[in-house]
């Protein structure tokens, strides 16, 4: 039997570009980024005995793209099983599991008041309809509701019929990730910025093998280095190649006002809102690519009060004067594929060399061919606008690995999860645009 703190040897593989390395559980770790996605990384690797240093720019947790005073814990579910939409419900209920497991569901920090997800226009409903008689899905976890069952349910007036997600809710982000790094094993520094990072040469075995320097030129070591500091982690040379983007969003949060309906449940359909917290409600959101402004803005706000009066009119003509208003401004860091990023950081240089065969033969048989990786060096980023549903579970997957654990889901969300499917995706690219040029 092999000792419980190495991984088993990994297998014959047809991808060995997405082979998880063999490794040793290390005893320290370093965690740049206190948003979701660092919080939860910190709370699964300390759960395992590891030491972590929690390492973040800002002078507390959650002030970025983590920093909405609600965010809405569910998943769309696609209308035939996906790996996507498989991950995203696995994550969903991982993410459930562990608010309840940390005693968070309490209406502060969270809640399981469910979701409404509205058919605004035909198209939706013809999808909401195919999703239901597809049978895929439990009735524990959706379920079809009539314009009059969604009024009752949500505690206002709603004009379509939706989709029912009992299951879902709302979590308060930073009070959440308080809880998770509430242990002996996590010391948080902030007010640090990471310039630079690099591996080290161990001059004997038990030495760190990986060094943060900050803006104080101060240097901090541990054994593995995790970067989960989203579209900032491009700033380091060894991760500028993640093809991550920062998306502009602005939240808008209103005092509630008496006579205003009191909902129930969070209702989402072109934009979203959530039952009120601290007598406060949180709606949104809009996407921007193209403005990077970090100022609150009065059209921002209009703009998700006209989504606001597409889901739930009545309601929306009841909220205080924009005036009123306050609001979060974020940046979401997106992928591609609209997939997290997370496992270990590959050597560019180096798989375009190794898997270059694949540039002429994508069905190219590699032997002996084990992935070139950064060892001890792993990213967790690119949660978009679903980071509660999927960084809890990215960072239990990234726990599991690192520790030599069995995963926590199919290989297949491994492969489409992992760093380097972007540079194998490159590569499958240049073979494709030769076979249509004739090219051998």
């Amino acid at each position: 039997m092999l000792p419980p703190e190495t991984a088993p040897a990994p297998e014959h593989n047809k991808q060995p570009w997405f082979t998880l390395p063999t490794v040793t559980k290390p005893k320290t770790a370093i965690i740049l980024g206190a948003g979701l996605s660092g919080c939860a990384m910190a709370e699964a690797l300390a759960r395992r005995g590891i030491s972590v240093q929690l390492i973040d720019r800002c002078d507390a947790i959650c002030q970025e793209a983590s920093g909405n005073h609600q965010g809405v814990l569910y998943a769309k579910l696609p209308t035939a099983p996906t790996l996507a939409g498989e991950f995203h419900l696995c994550g969903l209920e991982y993410t459930l599991r562990l608010l309840m497991i940390k005693g968070c569901m309490d209406g502060k920090i969270a809640s399981q008041c469910g979701v409404l997800q509205l058919a605004t226009s035909a198209k939706e409903v013809a999808r909401q309809n195919t999703l239901i008689a597809s049978e895929h899905y439990p009735h524990e976890v959706v379920s079809s509701v009539s314009a009059e069952q969604a009024s009752i349910i949500a505690g206002t007036d709603i004009q379509h019929q939706a989709l029912y997600l009992p299951r879902a809710g709302w979590v308060q982000p930073k009070s959440f990730c308080d809880t998770l790094i509430n242990h002996p094993y996590i010391t948080l520094t902030l007010s640090t910025t990471v310039i630079s990072i690099a591996q080290q040469s161990p001059t004997q075995p038990g030495d760190c093998s990986w060094s943060v320097t900050d803006q104080s030129d101060n240097q901090h070591s541990a054994d593995i280095l995790i970067v989960a500091s989203a579209t900032q982690a491009k700033e380091f040379n060894l991760l500028s190649h993640l093809p991550i983007k920062p998306i502009r969003g602005q939240v808008s949060v209103t005092p509630t006002a008496s006579g205003m309906p009191v909902l129930k449940t969070v209702i989402c359909g072109a934009g979203y809102i959530s039952p009120s917290l601290d007598n406060r409600y949180s709606f949104g959101a809009t996407f921007d690519l193209h403005d990077q402004s970090p100022q609150l803005r009065h059209v921002d706000h209009e703009a998700n009060l006209t989504m606001l009066s597409n889901v739930v009119p009545d309601f929306a003509n009841q909220l205080p004067p924009i005036d009123e208003w306050t609001g979060k401004v974020g940046y979401r860091c997106s992928t591609p594929d609209y997939l997290p990023i997370a496992g270990p950081a590959p050597i560019v240089h180096q798989y375009m060399d190794h898997y270059a065969k694949l540039q002429h033969d994508r069905k190219w048989k590699f032997a002996n061919s084990p992935a070139p990786l950064h060892s001890g060096l792993y990213v967790n980023v690119g949660h978009g606008s679903k980071g509660l549903i999927t960084a809890p579970l990215a960072a239990e997957y990234l726990a599991a690995s690192i520790c030599g654990e069995p995963l926590p889901f199919s290989r297949k969300i491994s492969y489409a999860l992992h760093p380097a499917r972007f540079i194998i995706k490159s590569l499958v690219r240049s073979n494709n645009h030769n076979e249509s040029q004739g090219v051998k």
